[in-house]
């Protein structure tokens, strides 16, 4: 097959080879992902979806415009960065495929990224209203600009999560991919200085009772949250989903959160908690 491929290079345009080329992988050794790319990706999209997964949506800066059935309006990514794998992980894997009985009224979405998760959730949950807070100023533009249309059900914060309520330091990843931003305690000589917030102060600003879902993807700073921080929202939330970032991580959320009942979903540890839904009602 790759013979074929490379016969063709001067008469078949890159970004088709790149497709044919994943597809022909995916087949040979992740069928699975390749039946998800078309049962999610509309059929004029799934050559696009493909390509992407080898070229980040090809050569150039500017925007990416990518359809996912069951979606009224796309979803934005900028081209040549991480925002694909991104788009991958929760639109095509769906890693957040997470089942919750009625009502599903606020979930958090922590570590929000370009929005996807948030998007994700307003769609599979049709009455839920989204906290989401990401702390790079660049992935807050393209979550606000993703989350846009869903008007007041999605409210995009420019924020860190941490143990207390403070200013903390953006930490970009040495390769400078936009999926993994860290935040660490505030560093006067560095110009990234942003807001933190705890996650029982979040629940209070927002009038939230119950969290129904808590998704938590932060880059290693739940283990302030979790070891450090105030943790009594768990007794108020019904769902967790989160990804730990080494075992010291790991061993402060399973302390936090015994009671729940934990299962893993591919790189997204997911715990159930029963809370009533009239829980904190005033």
């Amino acid at each position: 097959m790759q013979k074929v491929i490379n016969s063709l290079k001067h008469l078949v345009p890159a970004r088709t080879r790149a497709a044919v080329q994943v597809a022909w992988y995916l087949l040979r050794t992740r069928p699975g992902r390749l039946w998800a790319v078309l049962a999610r990706v509309p059929v004029l999209y799934v050559h696009s979806a493909l390509a992407c997964m080898e070229d980040r949506g090809g050569s150039g800066n500017g925007w990416f415009k990518m359809r996912v059935r069951g979606l009224d309006v796309p979803v934005f990514l900028r081209r040549g960065t991480s925002d694909f794998e991104v788009f991958r992980q929760v639109f095509i894997d769906e890693q957040y495929r997470i089942d919750l009985p009625d009502p599903v009224e606020f979930i958090v979405d922590a570590g929000a990224n370009i929005g996807r998760a948030t998007v994700y959730f307003v769609n599979r949950f049709r009455s839920a209203r989204v906290i989401a807070i990401e702390p790079d100023p660049e992935n807050v533009a393209v979550a606000r600009r993703n989350t846009a249309p869903y008007g007041d059900r999605c409210q995009v914060i420019n924020a860190a999560l941490w143990s207390h309520d403070c200013s903390v330091s953006i930490d970009r990843a040495a390769n400078g991919e936009y999926w993994a931003t860290r935040v660490c305690d505030r560093d006067e000589s560095t110009a990234g200085v942003i807001a933190a917030k705890c996650v029982t102060i979040l629940m209070s600003e927002f009038a939230i009772a119950r969290i129904d879902l808590f998704k938590c993807d932060i880059e290693g700073a739940e283990l302030q949250v979790f070891r450090h921080g105030d943790t009594s929202f768990l007794e108020s939330t019904r769902c967790i989903a989160i990804e730990c970032h080494g075992n010291e991580c790991a061993d402060a959320v399973n302390l936090a959160t015994r009671g729940f009942e934990m299962s893993s979903q591919g790189e997204v540890t997911v715990g159930v908690h029963e809370v009533p839904a009239n829980h904190g009602a005033q």
